[in-house]
């Protein structure tokens, strides 16, 4: 599989997560947490990774990264968020090896 240019994710993701050019592709693009309500953890997620040296993180690495740029997140005893991000990283997983066992046409 080949990925796209690094410039053609970018506008893809300025495009679809209206960050304006004079922004930087990562999590500071995204408003702060106001009133409990927060950024779409999707979009904080590929920010998150975007705005990484490498363009890749571990799950870990996503948790920090959305820990660091909103740490009122870090602080709350229950964390969805990071149920979400989890079963979201296994589900991919577990899409991929599927696939791999039975090909691309298993559902």
């Amino acid at each position: 599989m080949t990925l796209p240019p690094h410039s053609e994710t970018e506008a893809y993701l300025r495009n679809t997560l209206d960050i304006p050019p004079n922004l930087p592709v990562n999590l500071s693009a995204l408003p702060d947490v106001s009133d409990g309500k927060q950024p779409p953890i999707t979009h904080m997620i590929k920010l998150a990774i975007w705005g990484s040296k490498d363009k890749m993180l571990t799950l870990r690495g996503i948790y920090n990264a959305i820990e660091d740029r909103y740490p009122s997140l870090k602080d709350l005893q229950d964390k969805p968020w990071q149920v979400y991000l989890t079963r979201f990283w296994i589900n991919t997983k577990l899409t991929k090896i599927r696939s791999a066992l039975f090909g691309t046409t298993y559902h």
